[in-house]
């Protein structure tokens, strides 16, 4: 199972020297090596979210890359958070990519980011906010990453147009209380259209397409009898679903989820280094919750649904200011076994997002954010509000690669 595990920081700093040994190594090509320090203040709790009231760190990388033939590279990529007191090492990313296939084809296995929506595929310093949205945070872990293998296709058309696959593992979507012997080899699977274009000289868009089918990711009648084995009476659906999301997994899980992005951008003649502006929407659905015993209880969800809208405009060369609004669906359910079968009910429950965010970037390397959130929940028929202060800063050291778009 991956698991995140707590390291002491002197073993990291350790970790860290002996793999900055390996550039000097007789490879193929110089390695690169880069880090990113996300460190920050949050004042609040925001809902979906592991990071905690006060000082801590947030997604820190420690990457590794480079050639290692003419025909493959590779990537190594690991975080390092603090949470519950914790120090957490992470691998995030360890994979071999075939380069000089031709034709716009690439291929990748190992440990990777999966390419869904817009922004799961990236990683988070690249963020315009200091979070990721709830729907994100709240269906996909925040970023969905897993061993598996994926293509990818860039068509030979006049206007940007690709077509990517992959298949995953999955263990970290599986529904809460799946046995591990139940989880099928390939878990996850399903794939990404992206199309765009230039609009003009000073814009361009692009339009994304996302499917992701997931095996285990329907809670299941045999999945509650599973927790009863082990001395559980009553399954609580989104209390479990919830100390799941500690291994960086959903807060809720499905069968298969889908999704649509669009992304506009505008700079002066194309020009990005002093002004530019980039317009963001993705919408989010999940399906297949429940199986047919479960979904005939009171109040069963069919499916959920999410969104966000953001826009983040750098008005001078160092300053860029965000908004961003977002809507998410949850669930939880109080279920149980008796003489009758299956009794219990089911509500739904939805999180609402405003983001407010300050970015100051004196260069291409550091950014210093000021984020303030207003988060409204509705759980069990009741309202509640957070107001959510983060003080951020994100540095990079060393090499790392080209943003995408």
């Amino acid at each position: 199972m991956n698991r995140a595990f707590a390291l002491p920081a002197a073993l990291v700093c350790t970790a860290a020297a002996g793999f900055a040994g390996l550039a000097h190594a007789d490879t193929g090509s110089p390695i690169g090596i880069g880090a990113v320090l996300d460190g920050r203040y949050q004042d609040g709790t925001r809902a979906f979210s592991e990071l905690e009231d006060g000082f801590g760190l947030g997604h820190t990388e420690l990457s590794f890359f480079g050639n290692i033939d003419e025909r493959f590279r590779g990537v190594l990529t690991t975080v390092i958070e603090s949470a519950h007191d914790e120090t957490e090492l992470e691998l995030e990313e360890a994979f071999v990519e075939a380069i000089g296939l031709g034709t716009g084809l690439n291929v990748r296995a190992g440990r990777m980011l999966s390419g869904f929506g817009y922004l799961n595929g990236r990683h988070l310093h690249e963020d315009d906010f200091s979070d990721r949205p709830a729907v994100y945070r709240a269906y996909l872990g925040g970023h969905y990453y897993d061993n598996g293998i994926a293509a990818n296709l860039v068509m030979p058309t006049e206007k940007f147009f690709s077509i990517s696959l992959e298949a995953f593992d999955g263990e970290k979507l599986a529904a809460s209380g799946t046995s591990v012997a139940d989880i099928d080899t390939v878990n996850a699977w399903g794939g990404q259209v992206e199309f765009g274009a230039d609009a003009g000289q000073s814009g361009s868009w692009q339009v994304g397409l996302s499917l992701l089918e997931n095996d285990n990711g329907m809670t299941t009648e045999h999945s509650l009898e599973h927790h009863d084995e082990h001395g559980e009476e009553h399954e609580d659906e989104h209390v479990s679903e919830h100390e799941h999301a500690h291994d960086h997994g959903p807060e809720v899980t499905g069968g298969r989820l889908t999704g649509i992005d669009f992304t506009w951008k505008w700079a002066p003649d194309g020009n990005a280094k002093n002004r530019n502006l980039t317009l963001s929407a993705e919408y989010l659905r999940l399906d297949d919750l429940l199986d047919e015993t479960l979904s005939a209880v009171p109040g069963a969800p069919k499916h959920l649904d999410g969104w966000y809208l953001s826009a983040a405009y750098q008005f001078s060369p160092r300053w860029t200011v965000g908004l961003r609004y977002g809507e998410v669906e949850t669930y939880h359910g109080h279920i149980h076994h008796d003489e009758h079968g299956i009794e219990g009910h089911y509500d739904t429950d939805e999180t609402t997002e405003t983001d407010l965010s300050l970015a100051w970037h004196p260069s291409h390397f550091s950014t210093v954010r000021a984020t303030y959130t207003r988060q409204e929940q509705r759980i069990h028929g009741n309202t509640s509000d957070e107001n959510i202060f983060v003080l951020q800063y994100v540095m990079s050291l060393g090499a790392h690669g080209a943003h995408t778009y």
